[in-house]
């Protein structure tokens, strides 16, 4: 992240979420690892085993 920063690339956080259960924002179970210590450029909330599909993160690639 430090390589990709310095070259002012943006630094993209994706978090698999669901409505309920362990993967549900409010279980608090849905965090970065403590380990990975940055402050993300964009945050993006995937529902599927794709980050492209309904997260956001498409449009967000194609209008950068």
């Amino acid at each position: 992240m430090d390589g990709a920063k310095s070259r002012k690339m943006p630094i993209l956080q994706v978090l698999h979420v669901e409505d309920a259960g362990p993967f549900s924002l409010a279980s608090s179970y849905v965090a970065p690892l403590v380990e990975l210590c940055f402050i993300p450029d964009a945050v993006f909330h995937k529902r599927s085993h794709s980050a492209l599909i309904g997260s956001g993160l498409d449009v967000w690639l194609v209008q950068l």
